[in-house]
Parts: structure tokens; C-alpha cells; sequence
């Protein structure tokens, strides 16, 4: 059981984001350029899978559950027995099933499992929490713990069974910068903005894909 931590970073100037995001091209190609390192993936550093999983999906997480990874895991053994509800029920009749398909995993428990890693990711940079921010453009506000520091990290967090995390990354990257970039006007300090993308695999296995944006 272990998470495999990619790490990408790079900087961009306030009136250089300011610029790139005055017309739809210009967010187009800013997200292009951004991504773009995504599609080489560096030495993964590895840690194992935090034991207390369901304490950073209660912190972190913006649904309420009881046990996300339990429904996963639950989902998992279900899927080795393809085409059949976890009751036992088949999930087509021939001739009348069209599309055949198999039982999915919760949305939820996606959901909150990679906020919950995202926010376990982030203590492990030194990084102390702030806010969970509901329907905002940002899901989670960290601060540096260095005191007196005005150092903001804006997280976005993305998770998915598939993997094409890096097409659902580069969607959330114009409007994470967006976000601080009117933040950024409102209250001048020193603002990260982090696109978090949580690929999950069988056996409470992990992928987390950082990229860090530093505005500058």
C-alpha cells in the first residue's frame, strides 16, 4: 500500500497571468503551457498509504462520509464479478440492454479520498491548513508555517479511477488561476496555486500527480 508522488513546479508573473487571462485563447494556451510538462512523469517520490485516511477525509473532504475507502474497497471486490450489483443482481438482460455495463464506484467516495490525500500531501510540505472553502473556486487554503509568513497556497484537487487525470488537471488550471488572481488584487501577498491530480488504484494504492504555479 503506497502513494506515488509526482512533482512538477514552475513560475509565472502576476501581469503575465493578468495578461493571459484577458481573452479565451490566451486562458487556452496558458493551460497548454502549463500542462504540458505533465505528459513526462519524473521519478516518483513513495510514501506508504496514510493509515488514518478517514481522519484527512473528515478534514478535508467537502461531502460527509463514514468510510470512503471501505466503499471503495467494497466496490473493487464487486468488480472482479463483472456484470452483477454488489446484491448479486445481474446489470443487463439480453435482448433488452442496449449498452451492457457494470456497477461503478461511489462519485462520492472519489470525491472526498482525493481531497483527503490532497490535504495529507500538503501537511507533508510543511504547509498548515487554513480553510476548506465550499463552492469557491479553490478547494483547499494553506498557509506556510514559518511564522509571520504571508505565503498562501491555493489547491484545486482533482481524483479518478482513469488514467487521464492530466486532461482533468489542464481543465481546472484557468479558473484556479483566475481565482487568485482576483485574490491576489483584492490582498497582495505571496500565493502558490497547486493543481492537484489523485489517480486511485486497487489495494489502497495511490498516485498523486502536484504541480505547483508560483506567481511571482
Amino acid at each position: 500500500m503506497a502513494v506515488n508522488i509526482y512533482e512538477w513546479s514552475m513560475q509565472i508573473t502576476l501581469s503575465e497571468l493578468g495578461s493571459a487571462l484577458n481573452s479565451r485563447v490566451g486562458k487556452s494556451r496558458l493551460a497548454n503551457r502549463i500542462t504540458s510538462p505533465l505528459n513526462q512523469l519524473p521519478q516518483p517520490a513513495i510514501a506508504p498509504t496514510p493509515r488514518d485516511l478517514q481522519a484527512y477525509i473528515d478534514l478535508y473532504g467537502e461531502q460527509v462520509t463514514q468510510d470512503a475507502v471501505g466503499d471503495l474497497r467494497r466496490y473493487f471486490q464487486i468488480a472482479r464479478a463483472r456484470g452483477f450489483t454488489s446484491g448479486g443482481l445481474s446489470t443487463q438482460l439480453s435482448p433488452l440492454s442496449i449498452v451492457p455495463g457494470d456497477v461503478r464506484p461511489s462519485v462520492t467516495a472519489i470525491s472526498v479520498i482525493g481531497e483527503g490525500l490532497a490535504g495529507w500531501y500538503m501537511e507533508r510540505r510543511s504547509l498548515r491548513p487554513l480553510a476548506r472553502p465550499v463552492g469557491e473556486g479553490v478547494d483547499l487554503i494553506f498557509q506556510s508555517a514559518a511564522s509571520n509568513s504571508r505565503k498562501y497556497a491555493l489547491i484545486q484537487v482533482k481524483a479518478t479511477q482513469q488514467e487521464n487525470i492530466v486532461s482533468q488537471m489542464k481543465r481546472a488550471v484557468p479558473g484556479l488561476l483566475q481565482y487568485t488572481y482576483n485574490v491576489a488584487a483584492i490582498a497582495p501577498n505571496a500565493y502558490s496555486c497547486y493543481i492537484i491530480g489523485i489517480i486511485i488504484r486497487q489495494r489502497d494504492e495511490y498516485d498523486i500527480m502536484s504541480l505547483e504555479i508560483s506567481i511571482v
